[in-house]
């Protein structure tokens, strides 16, 4: 918590998805990559440059 307890304090703090997530990211980007598959819509809360991160990690 923040010092005057009105947030969460994140600064310094790694953000990542469950590892089931992450598999799930990989696995729709290789079915994209086959052809059997012509979009792949993931969806993530947050801060943008996090949000980025974490999904690239799903990768």
């Amino acid at each position: 918590m923040k010092s005057d307890c009105s947030d969460v304090d994140i600064v310094n703090v790694k953000m990542s998805m469950i590892p089931f997530d992450e598999i799930a990211v990989g696995e729709a980007v290789r079915l994209k990559e086959k052809g059997v598959v012509t979009e792949v819509v993931a969806v993530s809360c947050g801060d943008a440059k996090w949000c980025q991160e974490t999904l690239r990690a799903g990768e």
